[in-house]
């Protein structure tokens, strides 16, 4: 598997968690790390795709869960 391969099924992975619903930080990285075992992938996966727009915090409070936006759900449909 090529790097970009594995870049573009780690962002499936995350869009795909936040389709089904919204997830905390915390609780989306522990299932990103139940099939890629890197805390580093996941920060650097998780931070591309809010920078870019593709999920964001639901709510300004501490604890809000994130959610994949309509950027986020367009690349999903093109990667599946």
């Amino acid at each position: 598997m090529s790097l970009q391969e594995k870049y573009l099924e780690r962002m499936m992975l995350v869009l795909r968690e936040l389709s089904r619903r919204p997830l905390s930080r915390i609780e989306l990285q522990a299932r990103f790390l139940q099939q890629c075992d890197s805390p580093s992938a996941f920060e650097a996966t998780f931070m591309f795709l809010v920078r870019n727009g593709r999920i964001q915090k639901g709510g300004p409070e501490h604890r809000s869960p994130y959610t994949i936006t309509e950027r986020g759900h367009k690349l999903l449909t093109g990667l599946s």
